[in-house]
């Protein structure tokens, strides 16, 4: 498919997990695939990736994208760091090498015996909570 809508002939890599994200982290790929999950429920969780930043294993460095990051990191009010956001996001689409290709989404089917059961936004279960009703 790959070959056929975007014109390049690919070849898949399957590597033991520690050498995928040691060659990702020190930049030994062509095209990689990766992942990230929220570990708050803040934009600014998704946003680490400047120059320098724990999670930039792409590399990509824009210094007006790491300033308004650093703003609404550190913008109490909501209206503003959202600004903020939305201004970084539109450098990120136009210059970064990295895109979101998917995203996942969690679908339950609860038994009505099932107590105490609760939804949040990070997907985070705290199963000593729950419990079956007779």
């Amino acid at each position: 498919m790959w070959l056929r809508e975007l014109g390049f002939h690919i070849t898949i890599a399957q590597l033991e997990q520690k050498t995928l994200f040691q060659n990702q982290q020190s930049r030994d790929y062509t095209i990689a695939f990766s992942g990230w999950s929220a570990d708050i429920p803040d934009p600014v969780t998704f946003w680490d990736h400047g120059d320098g930043r724990r999670n930039n294993w792409a590399g990509w460095s824009n210094h007006d994208f790491d300033h308004l990051i650093d703003e609404a990191a550190n913008e109490a009010d909501n209206a503003r760091r959202y600004e903020y956001f939305q201004k970084a996001e539109a450098i990120l689409l136009n210059d970064a090498r990295s895109f979101p290709f998917i995203t996942s989404i969690q679908t339950y089917a609860i038994n009505p015996a099932v107590r105490g059961w609760e939804t949040n936004l990070l997907d985070f279960r705290q199963f000593e909570k729950v419990w079956l009703e007779k």
